[in-house]
């Protein structure tokens, strides 16, 4: 596995990203590229305030620097965004962050909210580019990346080996987040490689492959009560061609998983809008945590559309957590 490192020049941005606060619907995609110009124009007029908002660069704080890092895996050139502290790498934990389908790595970063922590040098941020902005999670699932069967654990595995080689990160706390269609790959990740991991937090993803075993990992499950693409309770449903439990099916399996038998602890916070419970095992890594955003859909929660934002309590898991003990399989 070869690697090299590009910095992106300055003034010239990454591809824009026309949805500025949930995953873009593969449907709804190839529909807009069906329309004639007309109707093109006339959309873009009745969207106009919100297409001002949408990012196309990386948010970086003062404090940090971004540039596109390259990787070779199974002979494809595949590529990331690093967001760093200005002052280095050198032992400080990493993120690994999985963005929805259908959306480029800097629009990720803009809309997580997890960028503060590399410009106060407390973490280290990549965000790797899924294979036709899509992510091979299991069942054929999802769009280019599951049609083609892209090799996306050894793409996850070379990132965070990438990291740990030439960034120095600490290899003890690897955190892999991931929303929507990233959420699920961070999923299979759990099971293909859970030694690489000190935790895993997800929002609007529930697993696709099967996630019973293996060695506990921490693991923060969110999701919105209202999603109707990643129902919150009831049986399993099919979810871009895939059978796929509720969120709280997949706490449930999760807890099995990591032996978090004990009885769980609940809180909320944003005036009952936000629930969070916890459930412990005998081992320190025996931990699930489920999050409801009440009456939310299948948008990241950010700063400027919720009582509470998801990356601050993401953060505080990790934190909560510490590192793995086995550190980077």
């Amino acid at each position: 596995m070869s690697t090299r490192t590009t910095l992106r020049p300055a003034g010239v941005p990454p591809p824009a990203d026309p949805s500025p606060e949930a995953e873009r619907h593969p449907a709804a995609s190839a529909g807009r590229r069906r329309l004639g110009l007309p109707l093109v124009l006339a959309a873009a007029v009745a969207g106009m305030a919100a297409a001002m908002l949408v990012p196309v660069a990386p948010s970086v704080p003062p404090g940090a620097r971004a540039w596109t890092r390259y990787v070779e895996v199974r002979g494809r050139r595949r590529s990331e965004l690093v967001v760093a502290p200005r002052s280095g790498t050198a032992g400080l934990p990493l993120y690994v962050v999985l963005a929805g389908s259908d959306a480029t790595p800097s629009f990720e970063e803009r809309r997580d909210g997890f960028a503060y922590l590399a410009g106060e040098a407390r973490a280290v941020l990549v965000y790797p580019a899924g294979y036709a902005e899509s992510w091979n999670a299991g069942q054929g699932c999802c769009d280019g990346a599951g049609a083609t069967r892209s090799d996306d654990v050894a793409f996850v595995e070379a990132v965070v080996a990438d990291a740990v080689a030439h960034l120095g990160v600490d290899p003890r706390r690897v955190y892999l987040v991931g929303y929507s269609n990233g959420g699920k790959m961070a999923l299979r990740m759990l099971a293909a490689d859970p030694g690489a991991f000190a935790a895993v937090a997800v929002y609007a993803a529930t697993p696709l492959v099967g996630v019973s075993h293996g060695p506990p990992v921490p693991v923060l499950l969110a999701g919105g009560t209202a999603d109707p693409r990643t129902p919150w309770a009831g049986p399993p449903v099919v979810q871009n061609g895939a059978l796929a439990p509720s969120v709280s099916g997949a706490a449930a399996i999760l807890r099995r998983r990591d032996r978090a038998d004990g009885n769980g602890e609940t809180t909320e916070a944003a005036g009952g809008r936000v629930r969070t419970t916890t459930w412990r095992g005998s081992s320190p890594r025996s931990l699930v945590r489920l999050v409801a955003y009440r009456g939310r859909g299948h948008a990241w929660p950010q700063a400027h559309d919720s009582p509470l934002p998801l990356a601050p309590l993401i953060v505080g898991f990790f934190d909560l957590v510490g590192s793995s003990p086995a550190g980077s399989s």
